[in-house]
């Protein structure tokens, strides 16, 4: 079973104010290349990414390895749903779709290796911490016309509701967290 990265960086990211937390040094590295760096060790080196068709859109693209294409999004469409939608509509039949959070820089190795095994199974799969749901998240295959029918801001939410998930279980908080806010990436940065 083939496994599609879909990356998601299109967003505002107006919480996080001046600047773009996609870019923000943690460790001397972007948030956004950190994400790359964990999906290429865990042997994820090709996939699709949604970037912003704005003024951040070179300066995004040079985090992103060569393995993976932009999916350019107009900032007049943009929304979780539109991006999934858009990068789920280039996965090549029989491939399962990972749904990654661009925001999302300190994901343990070994929890996306526990994550990519369920890459064959029927259900779709999240990482979660102490019963709380994470992310990534995991389609298997027969999911992705359900991704490419998303729109708007909503992201598969009635997707899981409807066919619930195989909870990944992980010892790592980290599952939990994204850098919407500058305080959010201060936190982040005890851990590198």
């Amino acid at each position: 079973m083939s496994l599609t990265p879909l990356v998601l960086a299109a967003g505002r990211g107006t919480r996080f104010g001046d600047g773009s937390k996609l870019l923000a040094d943690l460790g001397g590295t972007a948030v956004l290349a950190r994400v790359f760096d964990c999906l290429v060790e865990v042997g994820l080196g090709g996939g699709f990414v949604a970037l912003p068709d704005d003024d951040r859109r070179s300066a995004l693209l040079r985090c992103v390895p060569s393995g993976f294409e932009p999916v350019f999004l107009p900032q007049d469409v943009i929304g979780m749903g539109r991006s999934l939608a858009a990068m789920a509509d280039r996965v090549a039949p029989g491939n399962a779709a990972l749904m990654v959070m661009g925001d999302q820089p300190l994901l343990a190795v070994e929890d996306m290796r526990r994550l990519v095994a369920c890459a064959g199974n029927d259900r779709i799969a999240r990482l979660t911490h102490q019963g709380k749901a994470g992310h990534p998240v995991l389609f298997p295959a027969h999911f992705i016309p359900d991704l490419v029918a998303l729109s708007g801001d909503e992201g598969p939410q009635d997707l899981l509701k409807q066919h619930g998930y195989e909870p990944i279980e992980v010892g790592d908080p980290l599952v939990l967290c994204d850098v919407d806010t500058p305080e959010a990436l201060q936190r982040l940065r005890a851990h590198v």
